[in-house]
């Protein structure tokens, strides 16, 4: 009988502390948000699965062909980033196979390498999976405007 209570107490143990090892979903949305920020995009692909999937203007298909064709040569023409983030909503399936992190971004602010600035607002949605004691981004779309985007 003790030995069965034992057990259990373990179990429940082991379970709980997985649990609270492994960072929210919208924990690693946020440090994919603050890598493009930094500009740093080995630690924005850390964060993304090798057969993730990408869109921002349109369907960039792979994340590492987005991240090749598109963010990485955007990104070494800017000199620095700035945003301002609204409330992000998170969302996970019920049986914990697939979460949902939305993000408003109120303001993105760039500096070109010419000095022009941009500003811009729009969002960020990631789509992530559970991936060993955390979560990967398994997609990732992300929408600006600027004030002459229609």
């Amino acid at each position: 009988m003790h030995r069965s209570v034992l057990y259990f107490a373990c179990a429940t143990l082991l379970a709980c502390g997985s649990s609270a090892r492994r960072p929210p979903p919208v924990e690693v949305a946020r440090a994919y948000l603050e890598a493009a920020r930094d500009r740093d995009v080995d630690r924005m692909s850390a964060l993304v699965a090798p057969d993730a999937t990408a869109f921002e203007l349109a369907d960039e298909g792979t994340f590492a062909r987005y991240r090749d064709e598109h963010l990485s040569p955007e990104l070494a023409r800017i000199r620095t980033i700035a945003m301002t983030l609204g409330d992000p909503s998170e969302r996970e399936s019920d049986d914990h196979t697939l979460a949902v992190v939305s993000w408003p971004v109120r303001r993105f602010t760039m500096e070109r390498e010419d000095g022009t600035l941009v500003d811009a607002r729009g969002a960020a949605t990631f789509v992530l999976a559970p991936r060993g004691d955390g979560w990967i981004i398994e997609h990732v779309h992300f929408s600006l405007r600027t004030e002459d985007t229609p």
